[in-house]
């Protein structure tokens, strides 16, 4: 082992990633920027290079510093997110500038690059170091999004009306909004958000029958279901996204949270 594989392994082994044999790390250089973030570059790309104002499309796995993985993209739909726009955590933003397509990236961020004192849900702890193994798969001009879109007009014109929007928007301007889960997924936690609770259920159920063979859309639609009080659909949600996806941790959790509120 060379002293630079030898550096990048102990540098995750300092943060307990025991596991960092899965990744090739041979002759590889650690770089760490003036903001702390700390990157190992995998794999070289050649295409397009990640600029500002431009949509983005990466696959991503997220591991705490146990090693144990948060989450991830593989087998699912790549993020997609602007440049620019604060769509994403502050480490993010700065590592993927740095990539081009093709590229494949080892991130370190430190809390306050990632999500800082609040965490993220039950999923990442207060304070938490985050490694991010990120893959740029496109770099493109942004379409409209179908989520913004459907958000005003719930608010002007109501649930029914977006979704006869969204419909006749797929019929005729496919090519110029993006009509993808993620879209729906965004708006769908919005609205929850936001505490409207039946309109969060009705476009999560839209995209359970736009995208029927994601585990994720279950999943959501689960947490949605949960909320609004509906015990039963709900947990038929999280046992089908467990079915697709046996990994899925948080879905686990929920579902178990809901069988012992049964009892």
């Amino acid at each position: 082992m060379g002293n630079k594989t030898l550096f990048a392994a102990l540098l995750l082994l300092q943060l307990g990633f025991s596991d960092y044999a899965q990744f090739n790390l041979s002759d590889k250089d650690t770089v760490t920027t003036n903001s702390g973030l700390k990157y190992i570059i995998l794999e070289e790309g050649d295409g397009y290079n990640v600029e500002m104002d431009k949509e983005v499309a990466f696959e991503w796995t997220g591991y705490l510093e146990d090693g144990s993985s948060f989450g991830t993209s593989v087998n699912a739909e790549p993020f997609f997110f602007i440049t620019g726009k604060g769509q994403v955590i502050k480490g993010a933003e700065e590592g993927l500038a740095l990539m081009r397509e093709g590229d494949r990236y080892l991130f370190i961020m430190p809390p306050e690059l990632a999500y800082g004192e609040k965490g993220a849900g039950d999923v990442i702890p207060p304070n938490s170091t985050l490694i991010f193994n990120y893959k740029v798969l496109s770099v493109t001009e942004p379409k409209l999004s179908i989520a913004d879109t459907m958000s005003a007009v719930i608010k002007s014109a109501g649930i029914e009306e977006s979704l006869r929007v969204y419909r006749h928007l797929k019929n005729t301007a496919m090519q110029k909004f993006a009509f993808r889960e993620s879209e729906l997924n965004r708006l769908g936690y919005m609205l929850m958000g936001e505490g409207m609770l039946d309109e969060s259920v009705k476009i999560l159920s839209l995209n359970v029958s736009e995208y029927p063979d994601s585990w994720n859309v279950y999943d959501s639609l689960g947490e949605a279901l949960m909320n609004a009080g509906e015990k039963m659909e709900s947990m038929k949600m999280f046992e089908k996204s467990l079915e697709l996806n046996p990994d899925n941790a948080s879905g686990r959790k929920n579902l178990q949270k809901l069988r012992n509120s049964n009892k």
